[in-house]
């Protein structure tokens, strides 16, 4: 059986069904060798593989078997093609091995290796398998180096004969060097003080870190060289060697990649975070509006209250009909009015809310605002989004108590949700001095599809309440994905949010789950008390579950679980949010005629100024009846319609534009033709400069077969999704829900009149300030009195941004220009550049 090739040898075994898994994928490879490979394995070389201890890579243990990452890889390699590996154990130093491999003495092969354009002369690589980040590793209890820039000057430990140690001493020349024989005398000569830093693999730097326990040493930063990127290479006289290991390695797949993983890479990788404070005080605005909303609250849940009660009633007393009729009766009475209760105070206070938020922004961007303006107008907006926040709190749990809640399920990326989420609340968790930790490197499956709105919810709402009843110590959310085997285009997502806060009484964790029931029950927290109770009716109605863990004086742990849909990345659309600011039409562009129904007169200016500031010429109605008039009239080419406004309200008043368009009197509006570049263009001469005259109404103009119905927008400030068909069936061609966006006006209009914009330019959308590049310098820093100097030097070296604010404003009373540019710095988090500069004066 010997003497059979191997390639004849698994296609009998194949025939008669005698192949096990494995073998069966050595079939598939070797159906795909060529025939110089075919002959290569026929020769049955064996072939020496060059081993040495680079754990978790390779791990050798006395005379044990060597173990590691590269060993299960060839072995499947061996199963797959028959070659027979033969292992040397070496101690060796790597760079005396490759100059053995440049003689063409020595082992045949290593399966470790960095592949670059000098080796290549002397060694065949195969593809890159294995990836991992260069990152930086300091003592916990240094400061933070927040770029490789911070290591200029300090003593930087790194093993000999690696390629980052060339790429630095050619790239940094101010960074010191000190070499090692390997990467653990290396970390040990950080831990013990002997050097300030180590650059190298994540991996393997764990795994040292967690085997010789210096607990102590912490990542800092990454390196901008991106991964270690790691192949097989073996002798050069050998093509056929690598080619054949390419397809093997290609055979692997990713549920055998996982089982080697997580074979050898249980570790836990935790990144020091930067106490940094951010976000002041809030500015409390709309406070008639939130004791309107206490009342509402209080009123929504006495209704659901007096339902419930009454329900019961009519199950008490099923043999009095009489009776049972009575509470049927009363409890649909009372629901009937509870919905129209959140319709009507979601319109009234969202309306109001519109104009805050719009305003707010718009006066933020405003060139001419100072600093000081700037800030209060944003602290403004966020109060109004706090209300808000508030507002969809109570409206979220109305839904989801009347059932008309719905899945929006859509890929992303879970990965970056997790990130974007830490970055936020990590500024949040620095403004109390408490640390925050995100654990996710167990995110294997990525790309999912589910509901993402309804997740970030979650999240944000759990990590919130850890940050805000926590006084000491810190957060941490941890992240992981598992296939499900039996379901291959399943996952579940298991996340963790712990905190070293107070903890919750065993008597309390069964209520925590329930509506307006709070963590702690103290009169200085705010809140609604309803984000618990949405979370886990958001998990319930997602699939998953959601549970609590907690010990009175050590914190909290809140475990969620949620299944998911695996996706691709290119399934994955970028968010409107990204675009640039609209900033003007296109010189090609016609000049648009716009109309706005809406009785609410802060609501119409704040959408009047959004639409004139960028080129639209703009008609106004405050009502129905007087947008009616106004299409007749004035042959708008897009209409914004608030549903709600006294005489006629924005339903019928579209009805009536409808039924207008589709009879004879469409004959009376200015025909809406279509340009060579499809856009809807009136019959009608050009308009003075000043404004429209109204020229047109006295001109029959002849119906064209190609005339379009003008696009109409429903704006309100309902926030009940289910009215939207009520809204189309008008006749309205979508709806925005206030309040809105400036980015998504701009969309809607765009895509219903193919409009091309101009958009602010990235040195627009962030002015050059140089003040804290060019004008301020180490000298000008000196002429400050030496208390306030040494009181800026703690503030930015215990990166306390509010405490160096506090410096900073007394700065600006002695040297105004000086205070500006730190400022600036510290607004922009670059409170590195600072402490460079403070370094520099002796």
């Amino acid at each position: 059986m010997g003497a059979i090739p191997l390639k004849e040898r698994l296609s009998l075994q194949e025939k008669w069904g005698l192949l096990e898994r494995k073998e069966a994928e050595s079939v598939s490879i070797m159906d795909q060798l060529s025939g110089l490979e075919n002959a290569w394995l026929d020769q049955k070389h064996p072939v020496r593989v060059r081993i040495a201890d680079y754990p978790p890579y390779q791990i050798i243990k006395g005379k044990e078997a060597p173990q590691g990452i590269t060993i299960e890889y060839l072995k499947l390699i061996e199963e797959r093609t028959g070659i027979e590996f033969r292992y040397e154990v070496s101690d060796q130093p790597f760079a005396e091995f490759l100059e053995s491999m440049k003689q063409g003495k020595g082992p045949d092969m290593t399966a470790l290796i960095i592949p670059t354009p000098e080796r290549e002369q002397y060694v065949s690589f195969t593809a890159p398998y294995l990836s991992s980040p260069y990152v930086i590793f300091i003592r916990e209890e240094d400061n933070p180096i927040l770029d490789i820039q911070g290591l200029f000057g300090k003593t930087l430990a790194v093993p000999k004969g690696v390629v980052v140690q060339e790429q630095l001493s050619k790239d940094y020349p101010e960074i010191k060097l000190t070499l090692f024989d390997s990467d653990e005398k290396a970390l040990e000569a950080v831990a013990t003080g002997q050097a300030d830093a180590f650059i190298g693999n994540l991996t393997v730097a764990s795994h040292i870190i967690h085997q010789m326990g210096l607990s102590h040493l912490k990542v800092t930063a990454a390196v901008p060289y991106g991964n270690q990127v790691l192949s097989m290479g073996n002798r050069k006289d050998w093509p056929e060697l690598t080619s054949i290991i390419d397809k093997a390695l290609a055979s692997i797949t990713e549920e055998e990649k996982t089982a080697i993983r997580n074979k050898y890479l249980a570790i836990k990788f935790e990144q020091g975070i930067d106490k940094v404070k951010v976000l002041r005080w809030i500015l409390v605005v709309g406070g008639a509006a939130s004791g309107i909303m206490l009342i509402f609250v209080f009123w929504n849940r006495r209704l659901s209250w007096e339902i419930s009660k009454r329900k019961k009633t009519e199950l008490a007393l099923k043999q009095a009909k009489d009776y049972a009729e009575n509470a049927q009766v009363a409890a649909e009475a009372a629901n009937q009015a509870k919905s129209i209760f959140l319709a009507s105070m979601s319109h009234e206070l969202r309306t109001p809310l519109n104009a805050i938020l719009g305003f707010s922004g718009m006066l933020t961007r405003e060139e001419n605002a100072t600093h000081d303006q700037q800030e209060k107008l944003s602290i403004i907006n966020r109060s109004g989004q706090h209300l808000l926040a508030m507002i969809n709190d109570v409206l979220d749990l109305s839904k989801i108590e009347a059932g008309s809640v719905e899945l929006d399920e859509r890929p992303f990326d879970l990965a970056a949700l997790i990130e974007e989420i830490g970055t936020m609340i990590q500024s949040r968790a620095g403004g109390k001095g408490l640390s925050f930790t995100s654990e996710a490197e167990t995110i294997n499956i990525p790309y999912i599809k589910a509901d993402e709105g309804k997740l970030r919810q979650i999240l944000i709402n759990l990590l919130n309440n850890a940050v805000k009843f926590t006084d000491e110590g810190g957060v941490t959310i941890r992240c992981a994905t598992e296939a499900i085997p039996e379901e291959p285009k399943h996952c579940n997502i298991m996340i963790e949010v712990e905190d070293t806060g107070p903890g919750i009484e065993p008597t309390r964790q069964a209520q925590i789950f329930e509506p307006f029931v709070q963590e702690i029950d103290t009169s200085d927290r705010r809140g609604t008390g309803l984000g618990l109770s949405i979370c886990k009716k958001y998990a319930e109605f997602m699939g998953g579950t959601i549970e609590l863990d907690s010990e009175v004086g050590k914190g909290s742990l809140f475990r969620l679980q949620l299944p998911a849909k695996i996706t691709e990345a290119a399934d994955i659309k970028a968010p409107v949010d990204d675009k640039p600011r609209v900033i003007g039409l296109a010189p090609t562009e016609k000049t648009w005629r716009i109309l706005l129904a809406d009785d609410n007169r802060e609501n119409l200016i704040l959408l009047k100024s959004l639409l004139e500031s960028v080129g639209f010429f703009v008609l106004e109605a405050e009502n129905g009846k007087e947008a009616l008039e106004a299409f007749k009239k004035e042959s708008p080419d897009f209409i914004w319609m608030d549903m709600r406004m006294p005489v006629m309200d924005g339903y019928e008043a579209t009805r009536r534009i409808r039924k207008w368009e589709s009879g004879s009197g469409k004959s009376e509006v200015g025909s809406r033709n279509t340009d060579d570049r499809g856009q809807m263009t009136e019959n009608r001469g050009p308009h003075p400069a000043s404004g429209i005259q109204d020229i047109e109404s006295s001109i029959q103009h002849p119906a064209s077969s190609d005339q379009r119905p003008v696009p109409i927008i429903a704006s309100t400030a309902s926030a009940f999704r289910e009215q939207r068909q009520e809204i189309l069936a008008a006749g309205c061609d979508d709806m925005v829900i206030k309040p809105y966006k400036a980015h998504e006006i701009f969309e809607v209009m765009g895509r219903f009149l193919d409009i091309k914009y101009i958009y602010e330019t990235e040195s627009e959308a962030a002015p050059d300030h140089r003040i804290g590049e060019v004008d301020l310098t180490s000298n000008k820093l000196a002429e400050l009195p030496v208390g306030l100097l040494n009181e800026l030097r703690e503030a930015i070296l215990a990166l306390n941004r509010e405490a160096a604010l506090g410096v900073i404003a007394r700065i600006g009373e002695q040297i105004p220009e000086v205070a500006e540019g730190l400022r600036e710095m510290v607004e922009n988090f670059q409170m590195g550049k600072i402490r460079n500069l403070l370094e520099d004066i002796e």
